[in-house]
């Protein structure tokens, strides 16, 4: 039986509309590409931010560990020695300015090393990016200081935009230096910005007695 005229028109027309038009492929490849390119720049974005995060944590340890390093160094700090006939025999246990100290403690046993050592804490602006950084060399008595540029620092924290460093006297106020070669600041406080950030303040109290006594309060003055 023969197909009529009228019902091969009406298959043509269904098959017509069974596919896709090239308007609308262009149109699906188009919505591909864009989702898939947000996802690509999530993706980067989410990398990037791990890695900030990570490198944030790396520097938080470091700092812990500096802090640590302070604390322990500080605790058992060679008394003043006092002069021989008016005579200062070597420089003080402790002196320093704002911007990083030098002191003579014990080094710490747990960190690798032993005996008296004369330490130094300074942050160097001029490394890129700026960093702080503390060295140190066995004590040697005289008034000469170790060749600091020669020695290696032991501990290096990149990307700190400033440093500052106080000195709390016995009346409780805060000072920019100490030079004192009879007696040590009661407090050293130390504040960092890091990234633009504030770090807490490390406030370490410098003993000649082996540590802080039972009950010792910390006390925060007008620190500017």
């Amino acid at each position: 039986m023969c197909a009529e005229p009228g019902d091969r028109r009406a298959r043509h027309r269904s098959g017509a509309v069974s596919g896709f038009t090239l308007v609308e492929v262009v149109v699906a490849v188009s919505l591909v590409s864009v989702v898939l390119l947000g996802m690509i720049s999530a993706m980067r974005t989410l990398g990037g931010t791990a890695e900030r995060v990570d490198a944030l944590v790396e520097r938080g340890e470091r700092m812990r560990a500096a802090s640590d390093f302070l604390r322990a160094s500080l605790a058992v700090i060679q008394p003043p020695l006092p002069p021989v006939a008016g005579v200062a025999t070597e420089r003080p246990s402790l002196w320093g300015g704002p911007e990083g100290f030098e002191w003579v403690g014990l080094f710490p046993a747990r960190f690798g090393a032993g005996g008296m050592h004369r330490f130094l804490l300074e942050f160097d602006g001029r490394s890129q990016p700026a960093s702080l950084k503390i060295h140190f060399a066995p004590r040697q008595r005289g008034p000469q200081a170790p060749d600091w540029g020669a020695i290696a620092p032991a501990v290096s924290i990149d990307h700190v935009d400033r440093m500052l460093v106080r000195y709390q006297a016995d009346d409780e106020q805060w000072l920019e230096s100490w030079d004192a070669t009879d007696e040590l600041p009661r407090r050293v406080l130390l504040r960092l910005w890091v990234d633009g950030r504030v770090w807490p303040d490390i406030v370490v109290a410098p003993s000649a007695e082996g540590g802080a006594g039972a009950g010792e309060k910390i006390v925060h003055g007008p620190v500017r």
